[in-house]
Protein backbone atom coordinates (compact mmCIF):
# COMPACT_ATOMS: atom_id res chain seq x y z
CA UNK A 1 0.00 0.00 0.00
CA UNK A 2 2.86 2.42 0.81
CA UNK A 3 4.32 1.99 -2.67
CA UNK A 4 0.94 2.66 -4.21
CA UNK A 5 0.58 5.92 -2.29
CA UNK A 6 4.12 6.93 -3.26
CA UNK A 7 3.39 6.08 -6.89
CA UNK A 8 0.08 7.96 -7.13
CA UNK A 9 0.55 10.96 -4.84
CA UNK A 10 2.85 12.92 -7.21
CA UNK A 11 0.53 12.17 -10.13
CA UNK A 12 -2.58 13.36 -8.30
CA UNK A 13 -0.79 16.45 -6.97
CA UNK A 14 0.56 17.13 -10.48
CA UNK A 15 -2.97 17.03 -11.87
CA UNK A 16 -4.12 19.39 -9.11
CA UNK A 17 -1.32 21.83 -9.96
CA UNK A 18 -2.19 21.77 -13.66
CA UNK A 19 -5.87 22.40 -12.88
CA UNK A 20 -4.98 25.17 -10.44
CA UNK A 21 -2.73 26.88 -12.96
CA UNK A 22 -5.42 26.44 -15.61
CA UNK A 23 -7.85 28.35 -13.42
CA UNK A 24 -5.75 31.48 -13.97
CA UNK A 25 -6.64 31.33 -17.67
CA UNK A 26 -10.22 32.16 -16.71
CA UNK A 27 -9.21 35.46 -15.15
CA UNK A 28 -9.39 37.57 -18.36
CA UNK A 29 -12.94 36.32 -18.92
CA UNK A 30 -14.04 37.46 -15.47
CA UNK A 31 -13.34 41.09 -16.36
CA UNK A 32 -15.76 41.01 -19.28
CA UNK A 33 -15.07 41.30 -22.95
CA UNK A 34 -12.10 43.39 -23.92
CA UNK A 35 -9.76 43.69 -26.84
CA UNK A 36 -7.00 41.15 -26.95
CA UNK A 37 -8.84 38.74 -24.68
CA UNK A 38 -7.46 35.73 -26.55
CA UNK A 39 -3.88 36.82 -26.00
CA UNK A 40 -4.66 37.04 -22.28
CA UNK A 41 -6.06 33.51 -22.32
CA UNK A 42 -3.04 32.13 -24.12
CA UNK A 43 -0.55 33.91 -21.88
CA UNK A 44 -2.25 32.73 -18.72
CA UNK A 45 -2.78 29.19 -20.02
CA UNK A 46 0.92 28.71 -20.83
CA UNK A 47 1.94 27.64 -17.27
CA UNK A 48 -0.81 25.00 -17.24
CA UNK A 49 0.34 23.66 -20.62
CA UNK A 50 3.95 23.51 -19.38
CA UNK A 51 2.76 21.76 -16.22
CA UNK A 52 0.75 19.25 -18.27
CA UNK A 53 3.78 18.54 -20.47
CA UNK A 54 5.93 17.99 -17.36
CA UNK A 55 3.29 15.66 -15.95
CA UNK A 56 3.12 13.71 -19.20
CA UNK A 57 6.89 13.11 -19.07
CA UNK A 58 6.87 12.33 -15.35
CA UNK A 59 4.00 9.87 -15.66
CA UNK A 60 6.26 7.32 -17.39
CA UNK A 61 9.74 8.57 -16.51
CA UNK A 62 9.55 9.57 -12.89
CA UNK A 63 13.16 10.64 -12.39
CA UNK A 64 13.17 12.77 -15.55
CA UNK A 65 9.87 14.30 -14.44
CA UNK A 66 11.36 14.98 -11.01
CA UNK A 67 14.16 16.97 -12.61
CA UNK A 68 11.67 18.91 -14.75
CA UNK A 69 9.46 19.78 -11.76
CA UNK A 70 12.45 20.83 -9.65
CA UNK A 71 13.77 22.99 -12.50
CA UNK A 72 10.33 24.57 -12.91
CA UNK A 73 10.22 25.33 -9.17
CA UNK A 74 13.65 26.93 -9.28
CA UNK A 75 12.93 28.83 -12.50
CA UNK A 76 9.76 30.30 -11.02
CA UNK A 77 11.56 31.36 -7.84
CA UNK A 78 14.31 33.03 -9.86
CA UNK A 79 11.87 34.69 -12.26
CA UNK A 80 9.84 36.43 -9.56
CA UNK A 81 12.87 37.20 -7.42
CA UNK A 82 12.39 39.65 -4.60
CA UNK A 83 9.36 41.30 -6.22
CA UNK A 84 6.88 38.73 -4.89
CA UNK A 85 8.54 36.74 -2.12
CA UNK A 86 5.21 35.48 -0.79
CA UNK A 87 4.40 33.90 -4.15
CA UNK A 88 7.50 31.69 -4.20
CA UNK A 89 6.39 29.15 -1.56
CA UNK A 90 2.85 29.18 -2.95
CA UNK A 91 3.94 28.23 -6.48
CA UNK A 92 7.45 26.77 -6.21
CA UNK A 93 6.64 24.79 -3.06
CA UNK A 94 4.06 22.46 -4.64
CA UNK A 95 6.19 22.09 -7.78
CA UNK A 96 9.21 21.11 -5.67
CA UNK A 97 7.10 18.73 -3.57
CA UNK A 98 5.83 16.97 -6.70
CA UNK A 99 9.41 16.80 -7.99
CA UNK A 100 10.66 15.20 -4.78
CA UNK A 101 7.74 12.73 -4.75
CA UNK A 102 8.40 11.73 -8.36
CA UNK A 103 12.07 11.27 -7.52
CA UNK A 104 11.24 9.06 -4.54
CA UNK A 105 8.76 7.07 -6.61
CA UNK A 106 11.31 6.58 -9.37
CA UNK A 107 14.02 5.49 -6.95
CA UNK A 108 11.70 2.99 -5.24
CA UNK A 109 10.65 1.61 -8.60
CA UNK A 110 14.28 1.32 -9.78
CA UNK A 111 15.26 -0.39 -6.53
CA UNK A 112 12.38 -2.85 -6.86
CA UNK A 113 13.43 -3.87 -10.39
Amino acid sequence: MGRSILRWSPRVLGIAIVLGLGMFALEPVAGGPRTGAWSGHVAQLAPAVIGAAALAVAWRRERAGAVIYLVLAGAYAISVGARHLAWIPAVSGPLALVGVLFLASGLVRAHRS
